[in-house]
C-alpha cells in the first residue's frame, strides 16, 4: 500500500517499525549477549594468565639459572585468516645447560621494536630434568604474556558496557510497565 493512502498518523510506519524492531535487537538481545560473551572470554583469559603464571612459578623453585647470549632473532609472521596477521620477534639464546651448550627458542618472550638485540645477554632459567623448558629470569621482560592482559582487560571493559547497555534497557522495559499487559477482569 503506497503510503500516499494512508492516513497521516500511519505514513512511514514501516520504516519506523524496522527501525524500531533494529534497535530492539540491538539494545534487548545484541548488547546484553555479546557482552556476556566478552566478560566470560576475559574472565577465561584472567584464569589461562594465573594458570601460565603459576607454571611459571613452579619452574623458578626447581629451576637453575645460567646466562646465555642471543644468537638470532627469528622474525615469524602468521596470517590470520581476515586481517593482517601478526609479527613475532622470537630470541634464540645460546647458553649452557647440564654442563652441555643448548639453544633455547624463546617463543613466550617474542617482542618485536628493538627489545632484544643480537648479541645481548640474558638471563635464562631452565628446568635441569628437561632443558628446553625455559624463561628469562626477569619477570618484566618484553613479551606475548605481559600483552595478553591488556587485551583480556579491554575485553573486560567493552563486554561490561555492553551488558550494562541490555541491562538498563530490560530494567527501562521493566520499570516503565510496557512489558506489562492490562489484565482483563475475568466475567
Amino acid at each position: 500500500m503506497p503510503d500516499r493512502t494512508r492516513s497521516a498518523d500511519r505514513r512511514g510506519g514501516t520504516w519506523k517499525t524496522i527501525a524500531a524492531g533494529a534497535g530492539f535487537l540491538a539494545a534487548f538481545i545484541l548488547a546484553p549477549l555479546f557482552g556476556g560473551v566478552f566478560v566470560l572470554g576475559a574472565v577465561a583469559g584472567f584464569i589461562a594468565d594465573g594458570y601460565r603464571a603459576h607454571q611459571d612459578d613452579e619452574l623458578r623453585a626447581v629451576a637453575i639459572s645460567t646466562t646465555g647470549t642471543i644468537d638470532a632473532i627469528d622474525v615469524r609472521h602468521f596470517t590470520e585468516n581476515f586481517g593482517p596477521g601478526r609479527t613475532e620477534c622470537v630470541p634464540q639464546v645460546s647458553g649452557t645447560a647440564n654442563g652441555e651448550p643448548h639453544t633455547w627458542d624463546l617463543v613466550d618472550y617474542a617482542a618485536c621494536g628493538g627489545a632484544y638485540e643480537v648479541g645481548q645477554r640474558l638471563q635464562v632459567m631452565y628446568d635441569p630434568s628437561d632443558v628446553d623448558r625455559a624463561l628469562l629470569a626477569d619477570r618484566d621482560a618484553g613479551g606475548v604474556r605481559a600483552r595478553s592482559t591488556g587485551v583480556h582487560v579491554q575485553l573486560l571493559v567493552v563486554g561490561v558496557g555492553l551488558a550494562a547497555v541490555g541491562t538498563g534497557c530490560w530494567l527501562w522495559v521493566v520499570r516503565s510497565g510496557r512489558g506489562r499487559r492490562e489484565q482483563q477482569p475475568s466475567s
